[in-house]
């Protein structure tokens, strides 16, 4: 078992056979040719996991609040996956169908679309009006 808290630095583990649990707080976390199961989590840094071997029936989770998450799973891995993320984008080379989180509805209205091209919009009527088009986002009007 590997258990590892820091506050900073690459926080490394290679060829370790075990449970894993690491956390770093302003670092990175590097775990290379490691098997059994893992739950690493950085505030400020990138997790990179190349996983040899999984252990069956056992959670694993890979956090990062400001950092990039890349993992490497053996091919022949059955999972439940939960990708998610707040800032960014999610990739995958396995064929994993996303669908949005129940909890955080997506809501597209008028109001939403309306908000998403008025940059656009207001540029326009600045270059048409030859003048700076002033805007209240609460309102949604010129002012």
């Amino acid at each position: 078992e590997v258990r590892s808290r820091r506050v900073g630095e690459l926080d490394e583990v290679t060829g370790v056979n075990g449970d894993h649990e690491i956390e770093n707080m302003n670092g990175s976390i590097s775990l290379t040719n490691v098997s059994g199961s893992v739950v690493a989590h950085s505030q400020n840094g990138s997790v990179t996991a190349s996983i040899d071997k999984v252990t069956p029936d056992k959670p694993m989770s890979f956090t990062s609040m400001n950092g990039k998450i890349d993992v490497t799973l053996p091919a022949d891995t059955k999972a439940r996956l939960r990708l998610k993320t707040d800032n960014g984008s999610v990739y995958s080379d396995f064929d994993v169908k996303m669908e949005p989180d129940a909890n955080k509805p997506v809501v597209e209205d008028a109001v939403f679309g309306y908000r998403a091209a008025g940059a656009a919009l207001l540029s326009n009527l600045s270059l048409d009006r030859g003048a700076v088009v002033k805007w209240d986002p609460d309102a949604m009007k010129l002012v």
